[in-house]
């Protein structure tokens, strides 16, 4: 991602964290408003498989040639040093694509809290809208990034 899209999103909403590594910006997906403490809070999506990838790239491990332990540390730093962190309502979600652990549903995930449902910009056609659906528990509103600047036209 670079710093031109970043000062974008923060223009539209200026609470938004991004993780300060450069190695995870190609991992941002899209943003989603997830229900928290009663209070609709925006946060970065990245994808889950793709900041594993990173961090083994990262951490200097050829993809080609990878063992299962290199894999499992990155998944270890992974679960404990980005998805265990709290940064405040904002902190970002990750995208799990077809978990073997839930029935197959994509999951949303932040620190503690699953999403299984997530409601899509084409769903809606005005904000108040989104905040009825999200209501729901286990629900969040998921744009990708492609169709971000359409968020304009709902707020």
């Amino acid at each position: 991602m670079n710093e031109q899209l970043r000062d974008e999103l923060w223009d539209l909403f200026p609470n938004l964290i991004f993780y300060d590594s450069p190695v995870l910006d190609s991992a941002i997906i899209g943003l989603a408003m997830v229900n928290d403490n009663d209070s609709e809070n925006w946060c970065v999506v990245y994808s889950e498989q793709q900041v594993i990838c990173d961090l083994m790239k990262d951490f200097g491990i050829d993809l080609d040639d990878v063992e299962d332990s290199a894999e499992l540390d990155a998944i270890e730093y992974y679960d404990f040093n980005i998805l265990g962190s709290y940064l405040g309502l904002n902190t970002p979600v990750f995208y799990s694509e077809n978990p073997d652990n839930h029935d197959g549903f994509d999951e949303y995930k932040r620190f503690s809290d699953v999403y299984y449902f997530p409601i899509q910009i084409k769903d809606v056609s005005k904000f108040e809208e989104i905040s009825e659906l999200m209501k729901a528990k286990n629900t969040i509103f998921f744009v990708p990034l492609s169709e971000v600047q359409n968020i304009k036209n709902l707020l």
